[in-house]
């Protein structure tokens, strides 16, 4: 269950670079495919259940991310 949650938000982030790449947009691939995966929260295409355990594990550990750069400035 869980690869599938995680499954779903790479293929949003995949979806949106590949649009990116497609399009030469100056957007950045990860804003559009979060934008994506919003929409499609929001159009009711995916299910909150669908992705609720990895997003909150992902943001449980955010701060994480950025320890490296904190210290690096």
């Amino acid at each position: 269950m869980i690869l599938k949650q995680f499954f779903i938000i790479l293929s949003a982030l995949f979806l949106g670079y590949a649009l990116s790449v497609a399009l030469h947009l100056p957007i950045p691939a990860n804003v559009i495919g979060f934008a994506l995966l919003f929409a499609a929260l929001c159009l009711g295409v995916v299910k909150l259940r669908h992705v609720d355990r990895v997003s909150d594990f992902v943001i449980k550990y955010l701060a994480v991310f950025f320890v490296t750069p904190t210290v690096g400035i």
